[in-house]
């Protein structure tokens, strides 16, 4: 009974739309009745078509910023544009290196300067006086990264 009841409703269905289409046809003429028809099946897929290659573009962005985002810094990169100093450093360094009143020293100094590269790693890995250990928080590789750069900033 229900399968009989769906079916009559999409006949219904379909031959309101044959008569609407014939109104049409007879208020406009055929031939141009049937060029808006196929006019509008037209932009229908067109809009799809636009529609699916606007998504595709921009997960492909997303896509791209996520990869762009995940790599680590370039060990040629400087200080202060690597995101592992701007995230745990630069709250005491400053964002520029150039140290805070109450906060850490500059980073481009003669103390540091002067300070060798496996003193440098030590203070990072293990914290000296306010400044905390980082030995649990960042990886060997983003530390050795830090004492690079930080020795860089200092050469110049």
């Amino acid at each position: 009974m229900m399968v009989h009841h769906n079916r009559r409703l999409a006949s219904l269905a379909i031959e309101q739309e044959r008569g609407r289409q014939m109104q049409a046809r007879a208020l406009v003429g055929p031939e141009i009745a049937e060029r808006a028809e196929a006019s509008s099946d037209q932009s229908r897929r067109g809009a799809t078509w636009k529609f699916l290659q606007l998504t595709l573009a921009i997960c492909s962005l997303f896509f791209a910023l996520t990869a762009v985002s995940a790599q680590d810094p370039p060990l040629n990169g400087t200080l202060t544009a690597n995101s592992v100093f701007q995230e745990h450093c630069a709250k005491c360094h400053g964002k520029g290196a150039k140290g805070r009143l109450f906060g850490g020293p500059p980073l481009a100094s003669e103390n540091i300067a002067a300070t060798s590269t496996d003193d440098l790693r030590g203070i990072i890995l293990h914290g000296r006086g306010r400044m905390p250990k980082y030995a649990s928080k960042l990886t060997t590789e983003e530390i050795e990264t830090l004492v690079q750069q930080i020795e860089a900033l200092n050469k110049k």
